[in-house]
Order: C-alpha cells, then sequence, then structure tokens
C-alpha cells in the first residue's frame, strides 16, 4: 500500500505553518518536493507514517489530522474534488469519491453501502497499514473524514446529507 506524494507535501506543508522545518520532513521521505509534488509521486506506509508521527511532534499539535484538514484548500482534493463537485447528487459524489479516493491514500479505502433507510461511509484501513503506527492511524482517519465533511460542504451547501440525496 502506498500514498500519493501531494496528499502528503500538504502535510508537510501545513506542519511548516505549525512550526515543524518541511526541509528535514521531506528528508525523511528520501525524496524532494518537486518529486513529491508529481502525480506519480507514491510513499510507502513506513515513510508516511514517519513524516506524520514527526510532524505531530514537532508542531507539538495532537490534532495534526484535523487542523491539517480544515486548513487545506479545497483544490487540494484534485481530480475527486473536480469529479465530486461536478456529480448531480451527493449519493454520486460520494460514490465517487470512494472510487477515487485510493489514488491519494491506498490504505484508507472508502465504502459506501446502502442501510435500512441511509447511506453508511465507512472508511476500512489496511490492516498491515493501521498496525504499524496508531498515531498515523489516527491522524489520517480524523483528517479524511474533516476533509470530506469540508469538501461535501462547499459542493452541497444547500443540501441535506440524507437518502434523498
Amino acid at each position: 500500500m502506498a500514498f500519493n506524494g501531494r496528499f502528503l507535501l500538504n502535510m508537510i506543508d501545513f506542519a511548516q505553518q505549525q512550526g515543524a522545518k518541511a526541509d528535514q520532513l521531506i528528508k525523511l521521505t528520501g525524496s524532494t518536493y518537486e518529486e513529491l509534488s508529481k502525480e506519480e509521486t507514491v510513499v510507502s506506509n513506513e515513510v508516511y507514517n514517519l513524516v506524520v508521527e514527526k510532524a505531530v511532534e514537532w508542531s507539538q499539535d495532537a490534532y495534526f489530522g484535523l487542523h491539517a484538514a480544515e486548513s487545506m484548500n479545497l483544490a487540494a482534493a484534485g481530480l475527486i474534488g473536480q469529479i465530486t463537485h461536478s456529480s448531480t447528487t451527493v449519493k454520486e459524489a460520494l460514490e465517487y469519491c470512494c472510487e477515487f479516493a485510493k489514488l491519494g491514500c491506498s490504505s484508507l479505502p472508502m465504502n459506501l453501502e446502502k442501510v435500512t433507510d441511509a447511506y453508511k461511509l465507512t472508511l476500512t484501513p489496511e490492516p498491515i497499514w493501521a498496525a504499524q503506527s496508531d498515531l498515523a492511524l489516527l491522524q489520517t482517519v480524523e483528517g479524511v473524514i474533516a476533509f470530506t465533511i469540508k469538501e461535501f460542504a462547499f459542493a452541497y451547501p444547500n443540501e441535506a446529507l440524507s437518502s434523498q440525496n
């Protein structure tokens, strides 16, 4: 499993705003800023975990993932954001989001399922990655949830998140 370099770079950029040294975090990846910026760049679970753990430590922010997601520009969603914003319903947007989420983070796939009169969105961490770092897992899950809510609130400001949508 792996994480998109741009996804990690967004985390590094936020960590820098919080007082961490971006150059030190980038050095931990074994890549350059330019390499991480490329669409095709991926980093391993171990590298991602190490960078997130150090970002939390060096920023001294126990809610780093949540705060990073809250501060991210919606453009950080890239293609996924464009697709969800052009969807005709929230349900359709969530289906696309689940389908394409693995492009940014294959270790935390999303799934949408119908339950009774509603839909349930689940994040199911890949077990090997989840076992490697409780801290990176928590920061990532909180961040993904916060960013997803932010993105959908922007895309569908007048929609209720219900089964009709």
